[in-house]
């Protein structure tokens, strides 16, 4: 109410001031100024400053090494592998998913493959194609060269063809067999002197268990 009778008076909040003074058209400059108007500009006005709010952690959903190891070992009980192999599947499994324990892992898997490679544990082709026709009643075991053909196939070994020449210019061949990622699941590197020189030598040997995931009956005639 005035003097002059009844007034209409326009009025602004205080984001349509700020849209009023810095005023744009481009419809980009929109959402800036709707952000700037109504959260920068009050916030700085009552305390001084603005924050960007944080956003909310996730939840951390990630199972524990405990959760991880139980069920390795719940799936793995009903089957065929020994516990050693057991053990050394669960490590590597916990590895892919945790890879910040990599270095632990890979030490307890060569321990592990180290205490196990024994004569009476880890084999040659030659007592793996042996042990081969035992179990099934063959006349004659399995030649180691086929064996070894066979992990190579299966993707747990890989070949080194080593050249040497002697003397007389004749050349002679010989193969180094090396273990795969997948094969250390099975095989195991050891160390010992050869059969010809003192000179210490690496040999492949296997765990009996690698005759369950290679198929050697297509070779046994």
């Amino acid at each position: 109410m005035t003097p002059g009778g009844k007034q209409k008076m326009a009025t602004l909040y205080e984001p349509g001031l700020y849209y009023l003074i810095g005023r744009s058209d481009s419809p980009i400059a929109v959402p800036f100024q709707q952000w700037l108007y109504e959260d920068v500009l009050p916030s700085i006005r009552r305390t001084g400053k603005y924050e960007i709010p944080q956003p909310e952690q996730q939840q951390n959903t990630k199972p524990t090494l405990d959760e991880l190891v139980n069920f390795g070992q719940k799936i793995l009980s009903g089957t065929r592998l020994s516990a050693e192999l057991q053990t050394i599947t669960i490590l590597r499994g916990v590895q892919a998913l945790c890879p910040e324990i990599t270095p632990m892992a890979q030490e307890l898997v060569g321990a592990i493959q180290e205490i196990e490679a024994t004569p009476n544990r880890h084999l040659s082709p030659t007592a793996i194609g042996e042990l081969y026709a035992e179990r099934l009643g063959l006349p004659k075991p399995i030649k180691p060269q086929i064996v070894n053909q066979v992990l190579e196939s299966a993707g747990l070994q890989t070949k080194e063809v080593q050249i040497k020449t002697d003397t007389n210019g004749k050349q002679s061949h010989k193969n180094i067999w090396h273990l795969t990622e997948k094969g250390k699941l099975w095989g195991t590197v050891t160390r010992d002197k050869a059969r010809t020189h003192d000179k210490i030598v690496e040999h492949v040997r296997w765990l009996p268990d690698v005759l369950e995931v290679i198929d050697l009956s297509v070779e046994e005639n």
